[in-house]
């Protein structure tokens, strides 16, 4: 077991370390044949270390958002290839995660020979699935840095556990959903989007099914090029205008991929 800590006053890290080993009660319970606790390590954390692997890992936060746009970019197609070939499946509830470099589809509702149809679809995407598994990469590396912010170690098994998570956790549709739920409310105040011709721009949580994904997806393709026009309350309108609806945010499945297997990670109170 190791303890990280940080030299203050008092007692010395050494002398700390040396009444640990000496202690009477440790040597009572070894002679009462109790097991020994493994040994106790006690290290200095580096703050400097630990500061620059905050900031790596904010910059990766951004990397990671970007990553996301990558798979929604993706997405599109396999939707409109569900809809073209399944159109009994246009509605059908779905959501997606890698599964060890593959994608996998889960649903509530579907059957099973209509999921692995999906799930079939979905792989035959080599960009999607290229662009799952940056993503997926990407979130280990932000919890490598987790690890590191705090001044713990990431070993090789701890890889492995953060990977684990990314694959089992972060659900695509639920979390572009979450995106939609978190960010609309920023992107309407003082107003609301609409298109060239007038109809207003609805920001729904409609991620889930290929046509939901769709409307969804040209809505973030309008607002993210500045095709939208935005009108005030007071009926002016701006051109150019640029927001985004999908991005990366911390709370909920995706931080618990990021803490790792210790538990350690950029915590953020929701």
């Amino acid at each position: 077991m190791t303890i990280s800590v940080t030299a203050a006053g008092g007692l010395s890290l050494a002398q700390m370390a040396q009444e640990a080993a000496l202690d009477g009660r440790q040597q009572a319970d070894t002679a009462s044949g109790k097991p020994e606790d493994p040994p106790l390590v006690i290290r200095a954390l580096d703050q400097e270390a630990m500061q620059a692997a905050r900031m790596k890992q904010m910059s990766i936060l951004g990397d990671l958002t970007t990553k996301l746009r990558g798979v929604t970019s993706q997405l599109a197609t396999s939707m409109h290839e569900i809809i073209a070939k399944r159109p009994d499946l246009a509605d059908a509830q779905f959501d997606f995660m890698t599964d060890n470099g593959r994608i996998k589809v889960v649903s509530k509702t579907m059957t099973e020979s209509d999921r692995a149809w999906v799930e079939s679809t979905l792989n035959a995407n080599a960009g999607l699935v290229l662009a799952t598994r940056d993503f997926h990469e990407q979130a280990v590396d932000f919890a490598e840095q987790g690890a590191a912010a705090v001044g713990d170690t990431f070993t090789d098994d701890d890889r492995k556990v953060a990977s684990q998570r990314a694959d089992a956790d972060f659900h695509f549709m639920s979390e572009i959903n979450a995106s939609v739920a978190r960010n609309q409310k920023f992107e309407e105040i003082g107003g609301h989007f609409a298109t060239q011709d007038g109809t207003r721009l609805k920001f729904e949580q409609s991620a889930g099914s290929a046509r939901g994904t769709l409307a969804l997806l040209d809505t973030d393709r309008q607002l993210s090029s500045g095709a939208a026009v935005f009108v005030d309350d007071a009926g002016q309108k701006t051109y150019g205008r640029r927001a985004n609806l999908i991005d990366v945010g911390l709370g909920g499945a995706f931080e618990d991929i990021l803490n790792g297997s210790h538990s350690v990670g950029f915590h953020e109170i929701a």
